[in-house]
């Protein structure tokens, strides 16, 4: 008898659009849709401090054929504003023509303070610096204070003409502008050291327009280390802004846990001012989003019920506030498998931006296309699609035909009419979101390549396996430039090659590259991540094809472990998981080997007394005995 077992690999990510601080439309992965099984994190500090460029948000895996959606911030340029023509000669800024004024300083640290509490993030940290760099320096002579004084106005103007290219789309030209003030900043030895900060942030803010993360880390780092450094604590609240915008950084390059620290030092700054501030709470959201994304559930619902806490106790319960906060606690509720509760949290989140922003708004879009995937995870495609074409008119009537929020629910439908079997439709719908993407953000854009490995997954389903593998090689060749080798991205790529490998038959080559993905899963997550699972489960189908039936076993085991902690035993992966379990046991007669595993487990779960999991491994005890007594 042959085993049929259900395919799985690794990137069914269709474009869920948590939410989580809905500041802007990056990824709450925020304020715009993104991948459907992974919350959207807010825009954090860094995206703010970048212009709200937004950023991408590490495509999550997921179990079903390998589509991805979009990520969950874009990384568009400036757009250039009308009537600016070539940069004229521009004189000092005022700030440093004034002089080192301290009533000037006061007044924009008053400003950033007023733009803080706003909750318009982008802004503060610019007027704290101008604030700072304008006081005086101590401790310099009257003649090099004159030379200080006349290269720091060449630096403002520098600095200016780089804001005006900038804002031209002119992205080259003004970096070498800010490079030159950061440049002159540095030689000064009596230069205000936050003005060097200033000038670093610019610097940093521009390369990660750019969607040059690494890069724009290390000055954002440094505008870290001269905040750490400084006397006393009177500008704490911007350190956490610091700490905000490497976390986001950090997120975006794949190094969760260092993000995860970042996040935690910004929290304890922003507790000591106000435990229950409303930053408190989005910091506390921050945190929640990157521990979700670890697959560290627990400890994430125990901060997004932090969040929701404060929300509502300084908001109230009808802000949009408490809508994004509910919004991710039911992402995180579908991860777990518990979809009933999660619809029910995403339906509140609805109701209050309806209430609040109206039918027609792109953040009421976003909920429609996040109940839309909900629904769709079981099997309600009538009413899925409801929500999903409520969201697509929403989207074309505020945005346009063409907007990168529109491309995301076209994609989304796609996907949807996938899994219905209309291939297809399917198809048409998401070349409809990869033409946006392709002109709005270009060929190399890590949101394009997503789009790439959505259609090679398409392709794949219908046995077009030449025309997928030229998509996902695209794919991989953008995420291995943009993100590097060790990065989740690359990793739902090689996935993605390994499953179309191996239904060519080619068994080696699919082998390798489903390790590849697997290492860097293992290296990122650790052993006990959904994404885990599912990479395991198609190792686990690949060794089972080649007839190596007990290692596939230690794969399948693990699958159903995992899924069973995090998912429970009634989610739709778990059941499969068992299913292919079951047939593997019923043919191969490997049922010692398979007691053994849950014994093990057993006593392991046993001697530290959790008793939820002793639990589940005495029913696979019972199954498998049951299974061999029948055989």
């Amino acid at each position: 008898m042959s085993t049929s077992f259900t395919f799985s690999s690794i990137a069914d990510q269709r474009v869920f659009i948590p939410v989580a601080d809905m500041t802007d439309s990056t990824p709450t992965g925020a304020g715009t849709p993104v991948l459907a099984s992974v919350p959207q994190q807010n825009p954090s500090a860094l995206q703010q401090l970048a212009g709200n460029a937004g950023q991408h948000k590490p495509p999550p895996l997921a179990t079903q054929p390998v589509l991805i959606s979009g990520h969950s911030g874009t990384q568009t340029s400036p757009t250039p504003h009308n009537g600016i023509q070539d940069v004229p000669s521009v004189s000092a800024s005022s700030e440093t023509s004034i002089g080192n004024s301290d009533d000037v300083a006061a007044s924009l640290s008053e400003i950033g303070e007023t733009l803080q509490s706003q909750g318009k993030l982008e802004q503060p940290l610019e007027h704290y610096l101008k604030a700072l760099s304008v006081q005086d320096v101590p401790s310099v002579s009257a003649s090099s204070e004159t030379s200080i004084g006349n290269s720091n106005d060449v630096a403002a103007s520098l600095s200016e003409i780089g804001e005006r290219l900038q804002s031209q789309g002119k992205l080259e030209q003004a970096l070498e502008h800010y490079l030159k003030a950061l440049s002159i900043k540095e030689n000064n030895i009596g230069t205000n050291p936050y003005s060097v900060a200033a000038s670093c942030s610019q610097v940093g803010a521009l390369l990660k327009v750019q969607g040059r993360g690494a890069e724009a880390l290390v000055y954002f780092l440094r505008v870290l280390a001269i905040f750490e450094k400084s006397q006393g604590n009177d500008y704490a609240p911007t350190t956490a802004v610091v700490h905000e915008a490497v976390a986001s950084l950090l997120h975006a390059l794949g190094q969760h846990a260092q993000a995860v620290e970042h996040q935690i030092k910004a929290l304890s700054i922003r507790a000591k001012i106000h435990s229950d501030h409303a930053e408190v709470g989005k910091v506390y959201t921050q945190i929640g989003f990157l521990l979700h994304e670890q697959g560290r559930h627990t400890e994430a619902m125990t901060y997004y019920v932090k969040a929701l806490a404060i929300t509502e106790k300084r908001l109230g319960i009808n802000h949009i506030a408490t809508a994004t906060s509910y919004n991710n606690i039911g992402m995180l509720l579908k991860d777990q498998g518990k979809h009933a509760h999660a619809l029910a949290y995403c339906l509140k989140a609805l109701d209050i931006q309806e209430k609040v922003l109206g039918t027609n708004h792109a953040d009421t879009a976003t909920s429609y296309n996040n109940i839309g995937g909900l629904l769709q995870h079981q099997g309600k495609y009538a009413l899925a699609l409801e929500y999903y074409y409520k969201a697509l008119l929403t989207c074309e009537n505020n945005l346009g035909a063409d907007h990168l929020d529109t491309a995301r629910t076209y994609n989304n439908i796609g996907l949807l009419l996938k899994d219905q079997g209309k291939h297809d439709q399917a198809l048409q719908n998401c070349m409809k979101a990869l033409a946006i993407w392709e002109k709005f953000l270009g060929t190399g854009h890590a949101r394009t390549a997503v789009a790439y490995d959505n259609i090679g997954s398409l392709l794949q389903d219908q046995g077009r396996y030449v025309e997928a593998m030229k998509y996902h090689l695209k794919a991989l060749a953008i995420k291995e430039k943009e993100f590097g080798t060790d990065h989740p991205d690359t990793a739902t790529t090689y996935n993605n090659i390994g499953v179309l490998l191996q239904r060519r038959g080619k068994h080696a080559e699919a082998l390798e590259y489903l390790l590849k993905a697997l290492a860097i899963l293992e290296k990122l997550f650790g052993v006990d991540h959904a994404n885990i699972a599912t990479s395991y489960d198609n190792i686990g189908s690949l060794l089972h094809e080649q007839g190596k039936h007990a290692e596939a076993l230690d794969y399948l085991l693990k699958v159903v472990t995992i899924r069973e902690r995090m998912l429970g035993s009634t989610h739709s992966s778990t059941l499969t998981s068992r299913r292919n379990l079951q047939l593997l046991l019923e043919e191969q007669g490997l049922h010692a080997q398979a007691l053994a595993y849950f014994r093990k487990a057993l006593a392991d779960a046993i001697a530290i007394g959790n008793d939820a999991e002793a639990a589940i491994y005495q029913c696979y005890i019972n199954a498998v005995t049951g299974t061999n007594r029948r055989s």
